[in-house]
């Protein structure tokens, strides 16, 4: 019985024996050595942007691809095709350098980790259009920067506003163009969406969705939404929802308005709030004449009505809310409303309007130590701790005895909800006084520095803002967060010679070149 157990195992021994040095002796499929072959390769240069252009090829087998400029200055540019190979591979390149030659490298990888690499024709990009206002960098320390390029709209005065022309800029930490984008109308807001693209307010009546090539995505006009509305004007937000928030306009013909004849009526333009769907369906609208009382009445009322669309119907409407901004609060569905020409930043309840504070001069909250309210201020916004921060123009700011002393400001103020105070906890004045009568923001970097958008100055002090004379400039400026600010970026959009006139709406930093 032993016997025959060793002698099975004996033949079992051998068997393994056998098949192993058979395997060892078979190598199987041959390895893949091979790395993907690239061809079909195509470039184009963007018809509207000198700066940005589209490439596209193919791999003979599925691949990972890259693809790199380098230019002899040491400006890099590297894009991936992403995680998921494919056969067919295009790339929208933006950023570049004008007038600057630029080597490109293709590379793609396969599944067994083989890499092939193509050099591809030398490029060398084209000036900028003559039309790309003057730029000057005053500071630039991209040590102490928020990583990223900075986003803004330019509007031109010749020397009134040219209606007929509209310009989108990006420019990197030197304050170099890396990419503009440029309309038949002045462009206000303008945001980057969550896949990518940008979206811009456009004249006083549309919006546009294009691409980092400037293809266009989208198009919305205000009198296409169902119902139809006036207008959009200065801000335009995407929610969680996916629905899009933007301000609108209404005339009313109002009686009560006191007067030294006496009391009288007038024509009185007031802001809307409005929320629609991609499908342009209008969900929810309200005016801020049914939450206010359209009889306060402050600095600005009497000023013509900024915009001509009431003209046919009003020889002199007054502007009594002239809202500049909005700002979604998620924590409780609210809207944050910036009403310039009543000195208020408001929160309502984003669905019906509803009041929830009213906050500067005459509203809810006691404003405790030594700060001041805010005077005709712009794009206010909740930061993560709950302080709001906003720009505050300061026209009208109480004690000046002319208006070429009201001084412009960044601040910011910490909010007791429960006790209904304010207290004031940081500023921004400069090296110097400075005043923007319109235009300006403020947006909190993720690395605490502070973007400023200083965007509506005048030359001569002693003149209005909107004098035809009175040359136009802007200023963006990146500031730390600190007890005494310092100056990190500084970049003027001015024209010092050919006495055209420049006004910035607002800025943005991207904080990734690409998506």
């Amino acid at each position: 019985m032993i016997r025959s157990a060793v002698s099975l195992l004996r033949r079992i021994l051998w068997l393994m024996t056998f098949l192993l040095a058979l395997a060892a002796c078979d190598p199987g499929p041959e390895a893949d050595a091979v790395p993907p072959l690239i061809w079909n390769v195509h470039s184009a240069a963007s018809p509207s942007n000198v700066l940005s252009a589209a490439v596209w090829f193919d791999t003979d087998e599925p691949a990972i691809t890259s693809l790199a400029l380098r230019s002899g200055d040491g400006h890099e540019i590297t894009l991936s095709s992403g995680s998921v190979p494919s056969t067919g591979h295009r790339f929208s390149v933006w950023g570049l350098h004008a007038e600057t030659l630029y080597r490109i490298t293709v590379s793609a990888t396969d599944s067994a980790g083989n890499t092939a690499r193509k050099e591809l024709d030398a490029y060398r990009t084209p000036p900028l259009p003559r039309d790309i206002p003057p730029l000057q960098t005053l500071v630039s320390d991209p040590s102490r920067m928020q990583l990223g390029v900075t986003l803004f709209s330019v509007t031109r005065w010749t020397p009134a506003r040219d209606n007929n022309w509209g310009l989108l800029l990006a420019v990197d930490e030197s304050g170099e163009v890396v990419w503009y984008h440029r309309t038949r109308a002045p462009v206000t807001d303008v945001r980057r969406l969550w896949g990518g693209n940008l979206r811009y307010l456009v004249g006083a009546h549309g919006a546009a969705e294009i691409d980092m090539l400037g293809n266009l995505v989208a198009v919305f006009q205000a009198n296409e939404l169902e119902p139809p509305v006036d207008s959009f004007h200065d801000e335009i937000l995407q929610l969680p929802s996916g629905n899009f928030l933007t301000l609108s306009t209404e005339l009313r013909s109002l009686a009560g308005y006191q007067e030294t004849s006496g009391s009288t009526s007038f024509d009185v333009v007031s802001d809307v709030l409005v929320e629609f769907t991609s499908g342009r369906q209008v969900v929810n609208r309200w005016s801020l004449f049914d939450v206010l009382d359209p009889l306060r009445v402050r600095l600005g009322f009497h000023l013509p009505y900024y915009n001509t669309m009431y003209k046919d119907k009003s020889q002199n409407p007054k502007d009594w809310s002239h809202a500049n901004s909005i700002y979604f609060d998620p924590a409780d569905d609210s809207v944050l409303l910036s009403l310039m020409h009543q000195d208020w930043v408001i929160k309502t309840d984003r669905g019906t309007g509803e009041m929830r504070w009213r906050f500067g001069p005459e509203g809810d909250f006691e404003l405790q130590g030594a700060g001041e309210w805010p005077y005709h201020q712009n794009a206010a916004r909740l930061l993560p701790n709950g302080n709001l921060i906003l720009f505050d123009s300061g026209t009208g700011r109480p004690g000046a005895q002319h208006f070429s002393e009201w001084t412009s400001r960044v601040v910011e103020y910490r909010l007791d909800t429960d006790n209904m105070t304010a207290t004031q906890v940081w500023e921004f004045r400069g090296r110097e006084p400075f005043y923007s009568e319109y235009n300006g923001e403020a947006d909190l970097l993720p690395d605490g520095n502070v973007l400023i958008t200083d965007g509506g100055r005048g030359k001569d002090p002693m003149l209005s803002y909107l004098h035809p004379e009175n040359l136009k400039f802007a200023r963006i400026l990146e500031v730390t967060h600190t007890d005494a600010p310092e100056v990190v970026f500084e970049l003027l959009v001015r024209d010092e010679e050919g006495g055209v006139g420049y006004s910035v709406h607002s800025s943005e930093r991207l904080l990734r070149q690409y998506p």
